[in-house]
């Protein structure tokens, strides 16, 4: 008995010492309610064990939880199974982090469970670089709009969506008139000066559902979804606003200037169905409105 009290305490006693977090529930009571966290578990979540012991360890989930991967979560518990899962949680004060679980069922000797042993390991770094990695892959390093592929993609998708509910699209192509005059007139610095400018334009005229990605050296093209009728006059409006707002000054390392910017337009379904007839339809006649060029295919 002696031996047995002496690794008990030991065990005891390494768990509340270790750095990682651990919790454990009662898996007799109808709500698993926590009966123990380690000082680890209180400095992840921010929560001191006298507020949370007692009540089931649902109240760190919060909107960003995967449903799934919890109603996951119970399953396994419930048949008495060792689970594993990546979820979002949300500390004391309110911010999320990601968290990898571990939680084992403990015997109760008869066959049944007596406690679940969890380990939760803080793995919010590795996944925040996962998903920059993911966004740098699909977004345009100097204006932080898609780039081609993932534009692409988008356009794909709700070509597809257009096709089940009939509903209209437009696709706008963008370039900066003489664009090579401007870096060799006043550098690169104000080139990427008019770059910014565009991508700011987009994100302050488009709808939240809408989507725009730097193509090209000084192209743009836009993504216009659920348009009304045949979609020629929403697009025209969105146009016009559009161009307002490009000829609006801007500053560059103190000095003022003015974009001239030649729009094309593309609508499906009348002038493609495909990511690359579109595409290739509002290029084209962008390039006829290009002052003093003359028209590309």
């Amino acid at each position: 008995m002696g031996e047995q009290a002496d690794l008990a305490d030991l065990l005891v006693g390494s768990v509340h010492a270790t750095d990682t977090a651990m919790a454990i529930a009662d898996a007799t009571r109808p709500d698993l309610p926590l009966v123990y966290v380690n000082p680890a578990f209180e400095r992840l979540t921010g929560y001191r064990s006298a507020d949370v012991l007692g009540r089931n360890a649902r109240f760190m989930q919060g909107p960003e939880t995967d449903p799934a991967a919890v109603r996951a979560m119970g399953d396994s518990l419930r048949r008495g199974r060792v689970t594993r899962s990546r979820v979002v949680n949300y500390r004391a004060d309110g911010s999320a982090y990601w968290v990898d679980l571990h939680i084992s069922p403990v015997p109760d000797g008869a066959g049944g469970v007596a406690r679940f042993f969890a380990v939760l390991h803080d793995v919010t770094p590795e996944v925040s670089a996962q998903h920059e990695a993911v966004r740098a892959a699909h977004r345009d390093p100097l204006t932080g709009l898609m780039n081609r592929r993932a534009f692409a993609d988008q356009l794909e998708r709700q070509l597809d969506r257009a096709a089940r509910t009939g509903g209209a699209l437009g696709v706008l192509f963008f370039d900066v008139d003489d664009f090579k005059a401007v870096n060799d007139a006043h550098g690169h610095l104000v080139g990427d000066g008019y770059l910014v400018h565009i991508s700011e334009c987009l994100r302050a005229r488009l709808r939240s559902h809408d989507a725009a990605a730097r193509v090209g050296g000084d192209e743009f093209v836009a993504l216009l979804t659920d348009l009304p009728g045949d979609g020629a006059a929403a697009v025209a409006r969105v146009v016009a606003d559009l161009r307002a707002c490009l000829a609006t000054p801007f500053t560059v390392d103190g000095a003022e200037h003015r974009t001239s910017v030649s729009v094309g337009t593309a609508l499906s379904p009348r002038d493609g169905t495909t990511v690359r007839d579109l595409i290739a339809r509002a290029d084209a006649d962008m390039y006829r409105h290009k002052p003093s060029r003359p028209a590309r295919g």
